[in-house]
């Protein structure tokens, strides 16, 4: 079933009950070869479903219940993909961004920093994944500060959020329409890395207008760095 969130958490829509992610985040990129040196390279088409396919069944033993992809390609065919997730109980986070020319937020500042060709490619995402019922949420950026020029991260940060309330919006939108290309309204959020963790989860959860609803992220993820031997650090 589609899963909803309420508050702070996921429930699946049709029993009521409490969803709880377990999962990893999946690219299958193999580790030498042409392929091996980009990350931009769509693995969940049919052209690598040998890769794929028993991956899956290997998912689905170990108990995982969502999976987080990266550098999907729009126009391309991820029926079957999905559908072998949806066989196994997997539902996915899909990723909006991509280190592709212009499929990314970029390392200076706001405003240049959001390239024009971004929405439109960040919709066409969202129209392609949101008929799948185990479409999760969409993440709307991965890190992105992380690249900011100088690790300033005051310099990108506002195209992340701008990109952000982009895509919240279009949902929004399209899924009030009859008979919309959007069947549901998929949470939108995104996923940051570990630093200046209170300053950077406040600004991207928080509204500098407080009547503007669609400014802070759904939901928020934390790549977070921890070591359980701290000498290694």
């Amino acid at each position: 079933n589609p899963v909803t969130m309420k508050g702070k958490r996921f429930f699946d829509s049709i029993t009521g009950e409490y969803f709880p992610v377990k999962g990893i985040a999946y690219y299958p990129r193999p580790n030498e070869g042409a392929l091996s040196i980009t990350n931009s390279v769509d693995f969940f088409t049919d052209d690598f479903r040998d890769l794929w396919e028993p991956d899956i069944e290997n998912l689905r033993q170990l108990g995982v219940n969502t999976i987080r992809i990266y550098a999907v390609d729009p126009s391309q065919n991820h029926d079957n993909f999905m559908c072998a997730l949806q066989e196994a109980g997997i539902y996915v986070i899909i990723g909006l961004l991509a280190d592709c020319e212009n499929c990314g937020i970029g390392p200076g500042q706001a405003p240049s920093c959001y390239p024009p060709a971004l929405k439109n490619r960040g919709q066409w995402i969202i129209n392609t994944f949101s008929k799948y019922g185990n479409t999760l949420v969409f993440s709307a950026g991965n890190e992105v500060t992380l690249y900011a020029a100088n690790r300033e991260i005051a310099l990108n940060a506002p195209c992340q959020k701008k990109f952000l309330r982009d895509m919240r919006a279009y949902v929004q939108k399209c899924s009030a329409v009859p008979a919309s290309i959007l069947p549901r309204q998929v949470p939108v959020g995104m996923v940051n890395w570990d630093f200046e963790r209170t300053l950077q989860t406040l600004y991207f959860n928080c509204r500098t207008d407080p009547s503007d609803k669609l400014e802070n992220a759904e939901w928020y993820g934390l790549n977070s760095y921890q070591h359980c031997d701290r000498s290694a650090v």
